[in-house]
Parts: C-alpha cells; structure tokens; sequence
C-alpha cells in the first residue's frame, strides 16, 4: 500500500498511522453504527478516505496555513476530514457540533476559518447565518453528512458525498506525492480553551505534541490491538482526540464513534469497551443507574430505609456488601462495563462520595490530570488510593512542576515551551495533588483561607447537589454558594413530602426545596468549621442545559454557574 516515495513523516500522527496500515492494511480501527448495525473500518479503508478528502480539500484551494474549523458529529468522516486537514497544511479547529449561535460567532471571529465543516443542513443553514453576522473573508462550507441530506441552497455550500469517487483510489500513490514536502513541526491544532473565550489568544498545538500525547497515553494506559475504545467526552476537545481517537488509531485499539454523543450509553452496552475516557460527571449516570434498580426493586426501601438513601455512595460495609452481591453484576453488565480495564476520569476529581461508590461497584477507575491546552492526559493515577485530587504521576514525557503553589507543565506534549496552569495543586511521593484553581483559593472573613475544591467536594457529598462554586468576600464578610441539584434525588424528596410541581424550574424555586439545600449546604460547612450563614443560589436548571456552564472536557465554569444563580436565599 505505500510507495517508493515519500510519505508523511512519521513524527505526525498521519504518518505513523500510515506507516501502521501499510504493515497490516486490514486490520480495523474505527468501529462505525449505520442503519442500527456496527461495522469495523480497515487501515486500508481509512487511509483511502483520507486520501480522497485530501485531494478534494486542495481542490477547494484553502489558503496557506489557513484553519478549518470543524461543527460537525463525532463521525468517521469527522476523523478523516481532521487528519486531510492537517494532511494539506491546515490548522483545525474543532467545537461541539451543537454550539450556540454566539459561541459559533465567536469561534469564527477567533479562528477566522476559510473552511467550516458541518453535518446536515440544519446544523449548515445556522453556522451560514453566523459566517454572515462575522463577515470578513469568503468562507466555504462542507457538509459531511449522508448523501441524502437537502443541500442548503447556498453557491457557498459543497457536499463531500458529492465529492468522493465511487472507487477509492491508491491511496498511497496519491498521499506520498502531496505529502513528501510536509513540515511536520507546523500547527496542526487549534484549541478554543478558556482563556480564549475570555479575550485571549487560541492555543495552538503542534504534530510533534500531539503524536507525544498519543503515545504517552498508550503507554501510560497500555493500550494494545485487544482494546475496544469508547469516550463520553467530545472529539472537539484536543485533550479527547490525544487521548481516544489518536492512541487508538496508534495502538490498533478499535475506536467505537456512536451516532450521537446522545447515543453512547446504547454504545457501551453494544461494544462493551475495555477503555474509556470519561468526566467526573458520568459518574453520576452510573450511579443513577444503580441507584434507579434498587429503588425499583422490591422490598429494598423497607430494608435499608432512610439509612440507604442518607449514605448512599459513602461506601459503608452496608452499602458496600449489597451493592457486590444484589446490583454490582447485572448492572455492570446492562452498562456495558464488565469489560472494562480502564476507566480514566479527567475535568474534576472524583470526591469521597463518588470514590467510595466506585469503589464498591469494583470499578476500575484512574484519576488523571489533562488539559486541552497541553492536547493529552498529564498524569495518571494507579486507582482511587490516596487523598482526593491526588493525580498520580507524570506521564512519559511529561515535566511538572509547583511554583508559588501553581502547577507548571512542561515536555514534550507542551508546544512552544512552559504552561502555566493556573491550577493550585502540589507535588509529593505519590505524584500530583490538584488543589483547585489558584483564583479560588477564598479568603474567609475571619482571616483564615480554605482551598475550593475540598469545599466544594464536600457539598457535593449531599445526595442533592451534583455541583457546587463557592465564593468568599472577606471584606463583606459573605459566604456565597451557587449549586446544581440532582434533578431525580430532588423530585423523588419533593413526591415523598406531597410537594406539587409542573417542571423541575418551577420545583427548584419552590421556598421547601430552597430551605432544605440551604440546610444541605450549612450542615457541610460547619463540618468543615466554617460558622458562617451561606448565601445560597440554586440553578432551576442542569449544567448541560446552560449555555457555556460546561467547557469541552468537562470543568465547570464558576463564572456562569454564579451568574445563574436564580433562587436565592438570603442571610437569616
């Protein structure tokens, strides 16, 4: 399958992975659900989609350097266009697919993009009307979605399924002519992290990072061709694509892509995966789904009572016990998780609670320290042992540091030198302890300072907040704590008590649902020795459901969670 010739180098993730597919052309890669069946993509098949869109993306005549920003599903074609776009020298830029109209434009103003990518014709018909509230240069749209979607009816518009040969050709003979002059250490990615939503600049990641990455998670994961990969985090994400997409396609590790991120839970109990890259957040899901079998079986409310439903998750020999015997098993199974080897959780540390829950489930579940900014995993933890927020150690290639109680990263996943984090953490014999963002470190009006992330791990402890932002003004001498309830725990306490309610919005306003988290929140607080009257904002909403509360690999943003705050409770 490869020529003579040239081909890209192998310091680029292309390359490698072609040099792999012209060892063992037919083995599978990616993993691909059509019409309710899955099916298994070939190294031969995958390179000769990649050399097809290369050849249609030079076509197109995108300018030097330029950036094509992606808005589309996570797909096979999404992987093929995010490899061809490197492939011709192109800077790709890849966001959710379901991002908001101002999310969108900002993207666009940041990246200034000659070529948008999208699937369908109504994610196409939104991104062409923010292309012309930006204005600026001519932009193309390429529309990767079945042939047998509507073009939109726009000269701007071109469909790739239009474009593609009825018979792929040699791939090999066309990739190594275009690519023998490719200059590997050239941009290949670039990420919309955070301190570019707020004003500044992109963050731009190299081949030579990338492929670090990779093969830093490989190693650190020992991901071989016997795993089946699966991710609930999104492709757009640098950190995601480092650490599933790219070490799959490396390892031989089969990549399962799921028609939708809505359909990956169906996914894992079809594919059964032996590795998973996950957030903290999809922990909850599991959790619910065991916490939903027992109180739909019989006599389990009767004879745990409110014991059960108090200490749910906090790993008592009680719950542990049960939850081995009566659920661990046949609810392993229905997830999709009796296979799984490794389960890397990343965005936030798993708290007490969730620890001991996992724990009790047999989980096999790794902490680990990624940013999208570095485009990979950090470090990785061996499981659940030690404090919470400990990390674990640094990969293979990777430098930290602690100056002024501020993680530093640098090596070779880190283009263009050193990161300054901005996270608040230490290092000891164990690896990394990640405190918290440095700016939440609050400062409490009697003088002492207490790290966020303890605090708001122990609120989360309550069986009714999923997440917590706390923040202290010493000057004013108030406490403020904004909170995302768990939606089903909350309806089931407000149903037991009569409570009547149309919508979960109308249910969070109601004065007994707001007194009962503000007796949560205090309760937790003084367990900490922190004597001081909380104010307490409850959001009438989940964090997916909020615009921006959420970043791509999975942190929450304190900023808009205080800024949503609607239900308030004043200070008694």
């Amino acid at each position: 399958m490869r020529s003579e010739g040239n081909t890209m180098p192998a310091h680029t993730v292309l390359g490698r992975f072609l040099e792999l597919a012209a060892e063992e052309p037919d083995a599978p890669t990616l993993m691909e659900k059509r019409r309710g069946r899955w099916g298994s993509w070939s190294r031969r098949e995958l390179s000769q989609r990649i050399a097809d869109v290369v050849e249609i993306l030079e076509g197109l005549s995108l300018p030097a350097d330029g950036v094509v920003l992606m808005a589309a599903e996570d797909r096979v074609d999404w992987v093929v266009l995010d490899l061809a776009a490197q492939a011709v020298g192109q800077r790709v830029c890849a966001v959710p697919s379901d991002l908001g109209e101002q999310a969108l434009r900002r993207a666009i103003e940041l990246t200034d993009p000659a070529l948008i990518v999208v699937t369908g014709q109504v994610a196409g018909d939104q991104v062409l009307e923010a292309m012309d509230a930006v204005g600026g240069r001519d932009r193309r749209l390429l529309d990767i979605g079945p042939a047998n979607n509507q073009p939109a009816h726009d000269p701007r518009v071109v469909k790739l399924a239009d474009l593609l040969p009825e018979t792929p050709g040699d791939d090999a003979s066309r990739l190594s002519d275009r690519l023998s002059a490719f200059d590997g250490g050239s941009i290949a990615v670039v990420a919309l992290g955070t301190a570019a939503e707020a004003g500044g600049d992109p963050v731009l990641l190299d081949h030579a990072s990338l492929l670090a990455g990779a093969e830093a998670v490989i190693g650190g994961v020992g991901l071989d061709a016997s795993d089946l990969t699966l991710s609930f985090r999104p492709l757009a994400d640098p950190t995601d694509r480092t650490t599933t997409l790219y070490a799959a396609l490396l390892s031989g590790s089969r990549l399962a892509l799921p028609e939708s991120r809505g359909a990956v839970q169906a996914a894992m109990y079809e594919v059964a995966p032996t590795y998973l890259h996950v957030t903290r957040r999809w922990l909850d899901q599991v959790a619910f789904a065991v916490w939903g079998r027992l109180t739909n079986s019989r006599g389990i409310k009767g004879l745990l009572g409110r014991h059960w439903t108090a200490k749910m998750g906090r790993g008592e020999s009680l719950h542990g016990v049960f939850t081995k015997y009566a659920v661990r098993f046949p609810v392993i199974e229905k997830l999709g998780l009796h296979r799984a080897r490794t389960i890397v959780v990343s965005g936030s540390s798993p708290g007490h609670d969730e620890r001991g829950f996992v724990a009790s489930l047999g989980l096999p579940v790794r902490p680990a320290y990624a940013l999208s900014e570095a485009g990979g995993i950090l470090t990785l933890a061996d499981g659940l042992r030690g404090e919470v927020g400990a990390c674990g150690q640094a990969l293979p290639g990777v430098q930290l540091r602690v100056e002024d109680d501020e993680v530093v990263v640098a090596g070779e996943l880190i283009t263009g030198g050193e990161l300054i984090t901005g996270d608040h953490g230490r290092i000891d014999d164990e690896g990394l302890v990640l405190l918290g963002r440095r700016g939440d470190v609050l400062h409490l009006p009697d003088g002492r300072t207490i790290e966020g992330l303890p605090l708001e791990i122990a609120l989360r402890s309550s069986l009714f907040i999923r997440e917590a932002v706390v923040n202290a003004d010493p000057d004013t001498g108030s406490l403020t704590v904004t909170v995302e309830l768990i939606r089903e725990s909350v309806e089931r306490w407000a149903l037991r008590r009569d409570l009547t309610f149309a919508t979960f919005r109308s249910l969070a306003s109601m004065p007994e649902v707001i007194e009962m988290v503000r007796g949560e929140v205090t309760e937790r607080l003084q367990g900490l020795d922190i004597r001081i009257e909380p104010d307490v904002r409850v959001l009438d909403v989940s964090l997916e459901e909020l615009p921006g509360a959420l970043t791509a690999s999975g942190r929450v943003r304190g900023s808009v969670m205080e800024r949503a705050g609607t239900a308030k409770v004043g200070v008694a």
